[in-house]
């Protein structure tokens, strides 16, 4: 199929319909008028707006997301905001029957569902320059009336198709746990290079650390942006030259567009919008980790209850903690992964180029003409019956010593208090540990409903990849 046709394709699968634009104008509606006349009734000065991708219409069929902001004058205050307003919005949906959740970003909003349609009720002030945004929710706003006052209907869609290849390729999220590209992102590539197809094109070019987009011009020499932003990806907030807003774009997201648009403008597909489903089983699995040979071992706890945000943050870098001691202890690791329902469970994933090593380990001693450190080298070591020599080996001494762990996994049960690990997840190592190996970490993900994560830790090549 031409890219033409693919895209039309996708897009009528992705496009919402009738329908759902009426549900969408029905509970905003619903929504709006129970804030309205609470609000009215105790005087307060107000306006209540739609922002994001609905209010933009570049949201995705089947994707009901509504944020609707209740904006206060800013005398009111950033401190009242934060708390008065908060608790005055959550009172008046939580006494309209409606059950609400207390979510928070840069301060608190309340999060309802109505209609199987996420709204985000967020309090924040009316600004009248972004300039004086001192958080995200303050510019947000703004970057619904930019987006507005700039993008065409045909671009809208065109913004549906990046989206959409984004999320398949995954790579769509600001959040910590993606570390991708935001819909605000997403828009700001389309008003740059006009259309899906040319976006792709921009992006197969890209080189890290090297890439600006300056819509406004702020800057006259790109690499002004460079020194001050210093991040993979940088694209000038429209709104407020001080801010990227692919800050949040790591460098392996940021590869992966690269790639995947390089590979789909030599072969499109629509497997790099719909993703293949995944043949898996305990056999296939198994068959994957026996034909050549794999060591994996999977360390299990108990999933910390905090916010989305704080939890990815702590398990990432738990992962990072997990990796760094065992690589202290000399096993080398070929890959890792964290996998967690954000309920429950959380496991960390390793693979491993052996899972047990040998007992002993060379150990390098100074030279022998430096002194005093050879004698006492010598000293030491033939006075420790654990020691195999001294020797002597080119210019130096040296003697074999036993390592203190031989086996990764007596290493992560016993020694995992001394890795790098983020409070809330220490905390529930210290109620909970189990590690796995080998044939017992596919009984693990069978147990918990996860065998496709692993399926997918295993094979290694994405599933959008065609040559």
């Amino acid at each position: 199929m031409s890219e033409e046709s693919i895209e039309e394709l996708v897009l009528s699968r992705i496009k919402p319909l009738r329908e759902e634009y009426l549900k969408i104008m029905r509970v905003r509606e619903k929504i709006k008028k129970i804030l309205e006349e609470h609000l009215r009734n105790e005087g307060l000065i107000f306006k209540i707006e739609v922002v994001g991708s609905i209010a933009k219409d570049t949201w995705i069929s089947g994707e009901y997301d509504l944020d609707l902001f209740v904006l206060f004058p800013e005398e009111y205050g950033e401190a009242w905001v934060k708390s008065e307003a908060f608790k005055k919005i959550k009172k008046i949906l939580s006494e309209a029957g409606f059950r609400v959740e207390e979510a928070y970003a840069e301060h608190p909003y309340v999060r309802l569902s109505i209609e199987d349609v996420q709204v985000d009720v967020v309090p924040a002030l009316m600004l009248d320059n972004p300039q004086k945004a001192k958080t995200v929710v303050d510019r947000t706003p703004f970057h619904t009336k930019y987006i507005n006052s700039k993008i065409t209907q045909t671009q809208r869609d065109h913004v549906r198709l990046l989206k959409k290849f984004m999320k398949n390729i995954g790579v769509y999220g600001a959040e910590i746990k993606v570390e991708g590209f935001s819909g605000y992102l997403c828009e700001l590539l389309i008003l740059y290079y006009s259309s899906f197809n040319a976006t792709l094109n921009g992006a197969s070019k890209w080189k890290p650390f090297e890439t600006v987009i300056d819509l406004e011009g702020y800057y006259d020499d790109p690499l002004k942006a460079i020194k001050k932003f210093n991040a993979p990806l940088i694209v000038v907030d429209p709104v407020d030259r001080n801010r990227n807003v692919a800050a949040a774009v790591s460098l392996k997201s940021m590869s992966t567009f690269i790639a995947a648009s390089k590979y789909y403008l030599r072969s499109p597909r629509t497997r790099y919008f719909f993703p293949p489903k995944r043949r898996v089983s305990k056999e296939k699995i198994l068959g994957l980790l026996k034909e050549k040979n794999r060591n994996i071992i999977a360390l299990r706890t108990l999933c910390p209850q905090v916010p989305p945000d704080t939890l990815w943050g702590e398990l990432k870098h738990s992962l990072k903690g997990l990796y760094s001691l065992l690589k202290r202890f000399e096993f080398k690791v070929l890959d890792m992964k964290v996998v967690t329902d954000e309920k429950e469970n959380v496991i960390f994933l390793f693979e491993l180029e052996t899972l047990t090593l040998p007992p002993l380990k060379k150990h390098l001693g100074p030279p022998v003409y430096l002194e005093p450190h050879s004698t006492i080298f010598l000293e030491k070591h033939m006075a420790d019956s654990e020691s195999v020599g001294p020797w002597i080996d080119g210019d130096r001494w040296v003697v074999l010593r036993p390592r203190k762990y031989v086996d990764a996994k007596q290493l992560l049960k016993k020694n995992y208090m001394n890795a790098s690990i983020s409070k809330h997840v220490l905390e529930q190592l210290a109620k909970f540990l189990e590690v796995k190996e080998g044939e017992e970490v596919i009984e693990l993900f069978e147990t918990l409903g996860s065998l496709e994560e692993l399926a997918e830790f295993l094979e290694k090549k994405p599933a959008w990849l065609c040559l």
